[in-house]
C-alpha cells in the first residue's frame, strides 16, 4: 500500500526563537493538521535543558512547556516534543528530561552555527563538511536513547553548507559504503529519518533531485522508516507541504511499511 500522509512531525511555533511569530500557535497547527486530514502532529521547539553547558540561552524546558496544555480535536494526536541539538564539544543539549517529550528530533546538519555547532572559522571545504556529517551522526548513534522516540532531522539540510551545489558536492562526497553504514544503525536502532519540507522545497531539476534524494533511496534500502517534517516556523509554510510531501512519496516510491511509528516502551 502507498505510503498515507497523515503526519508533520516537526513544526515550531512562536516559541522558538527564529520563528517568534504570533501566528505560529498551537491553535493553527490544529486547524493544518484538521484542513489536511493528518492524524499526528507534533510541536518541536528549539530546546537545550537547563543546566547542559555551552548551548543556547532561554530554550528551557519551562519555555516550551508554555505551549502545555496542546489542544485537541477528534481523529488528531497533537504530541509534546522538541528539537534539540549536538554543540561543537559533542555535547547533547537533552539529558534529564527525556521523559517529558512524546518525540525528540535530533540534527546533525546545523553546521551554521558558529560558536555552537562548530568553531568559529571552521573549514568549509566539502571534505570537511562531508566528515562532519558523518561524525556528528554517528555521535548520536553511539548513544544510550530511547530511539523509539527519535527522528534524524533533516539529513540533506541547506544549514550544512552554503550554497546548493556546495551542498549536493557534500551529498555525492559520501560514498555509498558510507550511507549504508549509518543507515542500517538507523535501521536497527528503530529511529526515523526525517523527510524535510524545507530541504526539498529549493531543488526543482531533474538532476538536483536525484542528488539530493539519493541519500534517502540508500537509508529505504537499508530498512530505515521515515517521518514527514515541515519544520514550519510561520503558518504560511501549511499551504503548501502536503503537495511536497505526495511528491517525495512517489519519487521515493514510499509505501506504508516505510512508515516510522514510535514503538511503545
Amino acid at each position: 500500500m502507498r505510503f498515507v500522509v497523515d503526519h508533520d512531525i516537526h513544526i515550531h511555533s512562536k516559541i522558538s526563537g527564529c520563528s517568534n511569530d504570533p501566528l505560529q500557535n498551537k491553535e493553527r497547527m490544529l486547524k493544518y493538521a484538521l484542513d489536511n486530514n493528518l492524524k499526528t502532529i507534533c510541536v518541536t521547539d528549539h530546546y537545550w535543558e537547563k543546566g547542559i553547558e555551552n548551548g543556547p540561552m532561554g530554550q528551557t524546558y519551562e519555555r516550551l512547556s508554555e505551549n502545555l496544555p496542546l489542544p485537541q480535536a477528534e481523529g488528531v494526536k497533537f504530541m509534546f516534543g522538541c528539537e534539540t541539538d549536538l554543540n561543537r564539544f559533542g555535547v547533547l543539549g537533552i539529558r534529564e528530561t527525556i521523559d517529558k517529550f512524546d518525540f525528540i528530533i535530533i540534527p546533525t546538519t546545523h553546521l551554521h552555527l558558529e560558536g555552537f555547532t562548530v568553531e568559529k572559522g571552521e573549514s568549509t571545504e566539502i571534505s570537511h563538511r562531508a566528515d562532519l556529517w558523518v561524525k556528528r551522526l554517528e555521535n548520536i548513534l553511539s548513544r544510550d536513547l530511547p530511539f523509539r522516540k527519535i527522528g534524524i532531522a533533516h539529513i540533506v539540510a541547506g544549514k550544512i553548507i552554503k550554497g546548493k551545489e556546495n551542498l549536493l558536492a557534500v551529498l555525492d562526497y559520501i560514498p555509498d559504503e558510507t550511507y549504508e553504514r549509518i543507515f542500517k544503525k538507523i535501521a536497527s536502532l528503530g529511529c526515523g529519518v526525517e523527510i524535510n519540507y524545507s530541504d526539498m522545497k529549493a531543488f526543482d531539476t531533474e538532476g538536483e533531485r536525484k542528488r539530493l534524494l539519493r541519500p534517502y533511496k540508500i537509508a529505504k534500502k537499508c530498512g530505515c522508516k521515515f517521518y514527514f517534517g515541515s519544520d514550519a516556523h510561520h503558518p504560511e509554510v501549511f499551504e503548501n507541504t502536503i503537495a511536497m510531501y505526495e511528491k517525495v512519496v512517489d519519487e521515493l516510491n514510499l509505501l506504508e511499511s516505510d512508515k516510522f511509528h514510535m514503538a511503545k516502551a
